[in-house]
């Protein structure tokens, strides 16, 4: 009596030269194996080693501009103005970052104070974090200036830029248009 080999579906689909199911699975594990950290480790080290952040200002956040203090000083005729200013700011890279430095320019050609930031809140952004940042500055203007100023019930226009840690400007909403705001200041006694 010959035995005889009996066949089933999987010895079957194995004879017909078809690999199992198992056997599938097992090759694109090698295959998943390789590709995906030759994808991975590229991305990783790209961004532990060139990627920067990406921190833009926050389009209709509306700026807070607030006076603080204002002081006069007769003997030498000059005014000190003290401000601080809120702005918003999200950073869109997965490279956390922080607002380094901030420009004051006034817009005047015959009104130029000496401009001074006393404090940037310099805590980083974190990936897609958006956060309110304040920044105090003082404002020293001479006689001059002042009395030009208050006599004439004018108003100068300053225009701040701010910088992230790695020195580049920072960019306004969804464009490559570099931020810059412009808000007036009185200098009334």
């Amino acid at each position: 009596m010959s035995k005889r080999r009996s066949t089933t579906p999987n010895t079957q689909t194995r004879l017909a030269g078809k690999a199992s199911r198992s056997t599938r699975l097992r090759k694109l594990g090698k295959v998943a194996v390789w590709v995906i950290p030759g994808i991975v480790v590229p991305l990783l080290i790209y961004q532990l080693t060139s990627a920067e952040p990406d921190i833009r200002y926050v389009c209709d956040s509306g700026s807070a501009l607030e006076p603080l203090d204002k002081k006069y000083d007769p003997a030498t005729g000059t005014t000190q103005l003290y401000f601080r200013i809120f702005e918003t700011f999200k950073n869109n890279s997965t490279k956390s970052g922080r607002i380094d430095k901030v420009e004051f320019t006034p817009l005047e050609i015959n009104v130029r104070p000496t401009i001074e930031v006393t404090h940037i809140d310099k805590e980083e952004l974190g990936w897609g974090e958006q956060r309110r940042v304040e920044v105090r500055f003082n404002i020293t203007l001479t006689r001059e200036m002042s009395d030009a100023m208050a006599l004439g019930n004018k108003q100068m226009a300053v225009t701040m830029k701010a910088y992230d840690n790695t020195g580049k400007s920072l960019k306004l909403c969804n464009s490559d248009t570099p931020y810059s705001t412009t808000f007036n200041l009185s200098a009334q006694r």
